[in-house]
Parts: C-alpha cells; sequence; structure tokens
C-alpha cells in the first residue's frame, strides 16, 4: 500500500470509511528522537480502520477504472 496512492484516496473519498484521524502535535527533538503529544491539535495520523488488503483492494479497483 503506498501512501501516495492512500492521499489520493482520502482527497478523492473522505478518510472516515477508511481510517480514523488522531489529533496531536509531533515534537522534534535536537537528537533526532521525536515525541507525540496527545494534547497538541496542529498535527495529525492516520489509524487504519480496515485490514490493509481491503484499502489495497480498493486502491487497486480505483487505478484499474478505465476513464470515460
Amino acid at each position: 500500500m503506498s501512501w501516495d496512492e492512500t492521499a489520493v484516496l482520502i482527497a478523492v473519498r473522505g478518510y472516515e470509511k477508511y481510517f480514523s484521524v488522531v489529533k496531536g502535535k509531533i515534537i522534534c527533538n535536537s537528537n533526532g528522537s521525536n515525541l507525540w503529544d496527545k494534547t497538541g491539535t496542529r498535527d495529525r495520523y492516520l489509524v487504519l480502520k480496515m485490514p490493509i488488503p481491503q484499502i489495497e483492494a480498493v486502491l487497486n479497483t480505483l487505478m484499474m477504472h478505465q476513464p470515460m
């Protein structure tokens, strides 16, 4: 599953059916480590709502569709 294709899927169909979104804030430290601050609201990450093979099937169907 490609994150590029996933981004297009979300842009076209929305995320609600496929992912939940977790809000927070990524904190990048000078030593290269990072932390997730759950109290933040600036950043987000996706959590799968269905198994990867199901999302891959949706992506493959959309990519194989012949335009009219």
